[in-house]
Formats: structure tokens, C-alpha cells, sequence
């Protein structure tokens, strides 16, 4: 390893170590509501729409039979894994929305507090995510893709 990774690697590390031992009250905060920019939800709901046609227009055009086809189908997949999902522990958990409280600790509120786990940000996951795995080990532009597949990513170096 080299001085620099492993200088790298201790900061991260001492980071890692100085923000998990913070009260949660010094992270968790209320912001101010910003509905501007890429923080407009209307914006966040076309961004997640393209998604989602993007991926079924692909599926369809693509078909099965050539790897990126393939990975469109999983990633189709993943969607509908994701959503059911999703809304299952959205009503085990009944955390409530900020909007509802500003207690960030209320779980098992019951009906109305669907807040965790996200929908929006599910779905979005479940569709980069299998393109990540099938094309990261062979197009690493971005090291952080490695992440998530460090098994592959180790072979394609060696």
C-alpha cells in the first residue's frame, strides 16, 4: 500500500471515527424546507419517471438475449423487488415524516407515517444498481463503482 493510500485510508478512518460518535442531534437536524432546484420534488418525480421508462423502453428494445438486455430485465426486476418491498416496511416500521414531528426517533407510529424505507430512493437504487455490478469491472472511470463489486474489481486488476 502505497504512503498516500494509507494516508488516505487513516483520515478516512479518524473521519469515520469522529462523526459516528456524535449525538445523533448534531447530524439529525430539521432544515429549512427548500422546494427550489434539484430539491424540487416535481423535478425528483421526472428524474425517477425517465428512470423508470428508460429501463422498461430498454428492457423492450434490448430483449434478453444480449447482456445489456439482460441487464435492463434485472434491473426491472430489482424495481418490482424494491417496491413490494419497500411498501411491506414502510408499514412494519411507521416512522414518521419530519413534516409530521421533529422527534426524528418516532418509529411504530402506526397508520399515516410511511417515511422509511424511502420509495423514491428504492427505486432509483434498484435500477442503477445492476448496471453497476455487470459494467463497474470493466469500465472503473469512478472508483467508488469498485465498492460494489470488490470481487470482480480485484480480478480485473490482477
Amino acid at each position: 500500500m502505497t504512503k498516500r493510500r494509507l494516508l488516505v485510508v487513516w483520515v478516512a478512518a479518524w473521519l469515520f471515527a469522529n462523526v459516528s460518535s456524535c449525538p445523533a442531534g448534531a447530524i439529525d437536524h430539521r432544515l429549512n424546507f427548500d422546494q427550489s432546484g434539484i430539491w424540487k420534488h416535481s423535478n425528483q418525480q421526472v428524474l425517477l419517471g425517465m428512470l423508470v421508462v428508460g429501463e422498461v423502453a430498454g428492457a423492450l428494445w434490448e430483449g434478453g438475449d444480449t447482456e445489456l438486455g439482460r441487464t435492463f430485465w434485472q434491473a426491472i426486476d430489482a424495481s418490482a423487488i424494491g417496491a413490494v418491498s419497500a411498501e411491506g416496511l414502510k408499514r412494519i416500521f411507521t416512522r414518521s415524516r419530519p413534516i409530521q414531528s421533529d422527534d426524528s426517533h418516532l418509529w411504530f407510529q402506526g397508520g399515516g407515517h410511511y417515511s422509511f424505507p424511502s420509495g423514491e430512493v428504492t427505486t432509483m437504487t434498484a435500477i442503477v444498481t445492476p448496471f453497476m455490478f455487470e459494467y463497474s469491472p470493466r469500465y472503473p472511470s469512478d472508483g467508488s463503482l469498485k465498492i460494489c463489486n470488490p470481487i470482480a474489481s480485484r480480478h480485473a486488476s490482477e
